[in-house]
């Protein structure tokens, strides 16, 4: 009984952690386009600031 919940379980975070990056995934690409664009952190917040 516990380790068929167990197996549930590591499949279900399985599942998520894959969901979560392919979503992190096509996020990046969304914004890797940007960056590259950006001369080297022009528009970005710098830390001294």
């Amino acid at each position: 009984m516990s380790e068929v919940f167990r197996q549930q379980v590591l499949v279900f975070a399985l599942f998520k952690t894959d969901q979560f990056m392919s979503s992190l995934r096509s996020l990046f690409m969304k914004i890797n386009p940007l960056l590259s664009n950006a001369k080297l952190g022009n528009g970005f917040a710098k830390p001294g600031n």
